[in-house]
């Protein structure tokens, strides 16, 4: 039976007559003649008893209300401050945000930011946060392309170096997944800039360098920077099967007992073996330093000096993580549950292999730091990067003009 919202002719004239009777009919009474009047018109009974309901209560219409809770977080100001906080937190994900909130609205004061907005903000849920954040993030979030590729695998190293197990689980701190980024723009051909980004498997600790050329002495030499880093020591070092890390410098060095750290590696073409440092080059390396190229050992400068100072103590103290609880598959869908975001610095706090005095340093140096300044002072830095990478580009055309007149005058 074909439903339809416009009242039929006849059936209102049908109603009419019989409205005074329907009036004095009983509730199963009705329902039998709202049965026959819909079948004898051929509309629904729902439209039938909408038809005497409105006969019944002549006038205008009562405006229907919406359902659901009315909307508290859709005010101008709300949703301006939380787009501004996400920027400010350095373009987390959504699902962080709220850990986030209650931990930098401590430092943050400004004269327009009243406590009403404070409290929505902490009390806004991640899915609220998503919809009132998925415009604007689409249009102010970064975006870059890759243009990264493989290297070659010494197979010899494989016997020396073994592949780590798939099943391979850690619950302390001092087991790191490491990986290199390239800043090659859209060549890898020349001799540019390279980061090492090592990601502690456990809290999530993560340490990068940068240097030019991607060779073993270079690897070696940011290894060894990083490890001085750390707030407690390297028992472990995963890579892939980078000809960079399965070498003699690299595998000598862990192999030594003054700096022994059991080293294995991944499977060939499977990028999920070494999946929490890969997601580490993107949030530590490629949102802040995107995909341009570098070649200059200036620029190289300045990106360490922010790799180690206010990129290190954003991420590590300041920005939480999420890791998976539990993964269950149901028919052909994948039911994954999370554990509470936590940041690097309190996984590391609450490690009982990490020792209490190693602990009371890290929250000495975290006290001295507000991170609303630190985000401040980085997003100072990365606009002195950007000056230097026009720099450098001024100088590259320069040198291929330069180089192209040469020629010329030889001919």
């Amino acid at each position: 039976m074909k439903k339809t919202n416009e009242v039929k002719p006849q059936i209102k004239v049908y109603a009419k007559l019989a409205l005074e009777r329907y009036r004095l009919m009983s509730k199963k009474e009705k329902s039998r003649y709202l049965a026959a009047l819909s079948a004898d018109c051929q509309v629904s009974r729902q439209h039938a008893r909408r038809v005497m309901w409105e006969l019944m209560r002549p006038g205008p219409k009562p405006v229907s209300k919406k359902r659901g809770r009315k909307p508290i977080y859709h005010d101008d100001s709300v949703v301006w401050w939380l787009q501004s906080l996400w920027v400010d937190l350095n373009y987390p994900n959504t699902k962080l945000m709220p850990v986030m909130l209650k931990e930098w609205l401590k430092y943050f004061m400004h004269d327009d930011f009243t406590s009403e907005v404070r409290n929505k903000l902490l009390a806004m849920s991640t899915g609220t946060m998503e919809s009132l954040l998925r415009s604007y993030k689409r249009e102010h979030g970064k975006k870059h392309f890759a243009a990264t590729k493989g290297k070659g695998r010494l197979q010899r190293m494989y016997v020396r170096i073994p592949q780590r197990e798939l099943n391979f689980k850690i619950n302390i701190c001092g087991y790191f997944e490491g990986d290199t980024v390239a800043h090659c723009g859209d060549r890898l051909m020349g001799r540019h800039a390279w980061t090492l980004n090592n990601c502690c498997i456990h809290s999530s600790w993560t340490e990068s360098e940068a240097f030019l050329g991607k060779e073993e002495e270079s690897i070696l030499a940011s290894l060894i920077a990083m490890r001085g880093r750390l707030p407690f020591s390297m028992k472990g070092y995963h890579t892939d099967c980078g000809s960079e890390f399965l070498n003699d410098t690299v595998a000598t060095y862990l192999e030594d007992p003054r700096n022994y750290a059991t080293q294995t590696h991944g499977r060939a073409y499977k990028k999920n073996d070494q999946a929490r440092v890969e997601q580490k080059n993107w949030t530590q390396v490629r949102q802040s330093f995107g995909y341009d190229r570098v070649e200059e050992q200036r620029v190289v400068d300045c990106m360490n000096d922010i790799y180690r100072n206010e990129l290190r103590i954003l991420r590590n103290f300041f920005t939480p993580t999420q890791k998976q609880k539990s993964k269950i598959r149901v028919n052909s869908k994948y039911k994954r549950k999370f554990e509470v975001p936590k940041t690097p610095y309190g996984r590391v706090m609450e490690d009982p292999s990490v020792s209490q005095n190693v602990k009371d340093k890290l929250k000495a140096e975290k006290e001295l730091h507000n991170p609303f300044e630190v985000k401040k002072r980085l997003d100072e830095k990365l606009k002195f990067f950007e000056k230097l990478l026009q720099n450098q580009k001024q100088n590259t055309e320069q040198t291929k003009s330069a180089s192209v007149g040469d020629k010329k005058e030889a001919a």
